[in-house]
């Protein structure tokens, strides 16, 4: 962005070390870190420096807003500094939902699968079901939960574990793609394989990228794939090798488990149980929510419900 003095004059800016010359712009990064910026603050309620954005002058209101929302250190609109002691991101808000989304629709919220398992007597001893979100336009992270239970007994289980999503493959020569441990890594026209999920479309559920991970101290998995997002079509375009790792997605070639929540969690008699964290976890794209619930003795009727917190920038379900 750009700061523009509105006067005949000099402009110092001390709060961020900067001078403005007379009718001058100065062009400030958007990752600065603002601390106090009383002095900026001021002059831009004044009119007498305006904010431009992609070559656009600004309102005072609307400097001030994008002024706030684009801080390292969170500000509001009069530059006092946001502290929360929560693990809710900044400008993502609190959603309950006992199901996922619809990944066929990129902005649906919450009009996919539901989280419930009925097991009758005589069932298979294991059940799975997958719950998807569309992250890739609507940031998520996931806070905690509850399940409920009826009529368990000794050995009946449940786990929540995030899967990646996996791509369909078929063995060919002269390829730009390898198999490599549970991944797909690019070659340069010596491979063994060619896709057979189309990669340019964004349903994990036939087979698509997945985001790598950034951990709380700014250190990112090897990933070893590039690609664009074009907003307009819902496709990926100019997708890219990234042989050194340094990429931001990774292609599987089955489904891996990523993180595990509950890990065979024993259920016994009916009752309800808080999946309390004090953490919340990035959902990142192309990753799936794989619940399975498992049976020693399938000779039984028993049931589990459960819902699922999350933070979301858009928790407003879609309407049909």
């Amino acid at each position: 962005m750009d700061l523009l003095n509105n006067t005949n004059t000099i402009i110092i800016l001390d709060d961020l070390g900067l001078s403005i010359p007379p009718n001058g712009t100065v062009t400030v990064s958007n990752d600065y870190v603002y601390s106090f910026l009383n002095t900026t603050i001021k002059k831009i309620s004044l009119l007498e420096v305006s904010v431009v954005v992609d070559g656009k002058k600004l309102t005072s209101p609307d400097g001030l807003r994008y002024l706030a929302s684009h801080t390292l250190e969170k500000i509001d609109m009069h530059g006092r500094k946001l502290v929360q002691t929560s693990t809710r991101p900044f400008e993502t808000e609190s959603y309950w939902t006992s199901t996922g989304d619809d990944t066929s629709i990129v902005n649906d919220v919450g009009n996919g699968n539901s989280l419930f398992f009925d097991h009758v007597s005589g069932d298979e001893s294991k059940s799975i079901k997958y719950f998807d979100f569309n992250t890739l336009e609507n940031e998520t992270y996931i806070k905690e939960g509850y399940i409920t239970w009826k009529n368990a007994i000794i050995g009946d289980r449940i786990t929540f574990e995030i899967v990646s999503s996996k791509i369909d493959y078929t063995s060919s020569t002269n390829t730009y793609y390898q198999l490599y441990d549970n991944l797909i890594i690019p070659t340069s026209g010596n491979g063994s394989i060619e896709l057979i999920s189309d990669i340019t479309q964004i349903n994990p559920v036939n087979g698509t990228f997945v985001e790598t991970g950034i951990d709380q101290f700014g250190n990112k998995q090897m990933a070893f794939w590039n690609a664009d997002y074009n907003s307009t079509t819902h496709l990926f375009e100019n997708i890219q090798a990234a042989p050194s790792g340094d990429g931001n997605y990774n292609l599987f070639n089955t489904e891996t488990v990523l993180s595990t929540f509950l890990n065979n969690i024993n259920l016994l008699g009916s009752g309800t149980q808080r999946l309390a964290s004090d953490d919340s976890t990035y959902l990142p794209f192309g990753a799936r929510l794989r619940i399975t619930a498992e049976s020693t003795d399938i000779n039984h009727d028993w049931q589990v419900v459960g819902c699922i917190f999350l933070y979301r920038s858009n928790n407003k379900k879609t309407l049909y």
